[in-house]
C-alpha cells in the first residue's frame, strides 16, 4: 500500500497534514495524487 493511500484510507479520522507528517510525505503531493486518475487492473 502507498503512503498516499493509506493516508486516504485514515483521513476520516485524522487530519491530511498530520499524516502527511507521518510518513514524511508532503500534503499537497497527497491532493495532487488524490486528483489523479487510478489505475484500473487489466482485464
Amino acid at each position: 500500500m502507498s503512503c498516499y493511500r493509506f493516508i486516504g484510507y485514515c483521513c476520516d479520522s485524522w487530519p491530511v497534514h498530520v499524516l502527511c507528517h507521518m510518513p514524511g510525505t508532503s500534503y499537497p503531493g497527497y491532493y495532487q495524487w488524490r486528483g489523479r486518475a487510478q489505475p484500473t487492473a487489466a482485464p
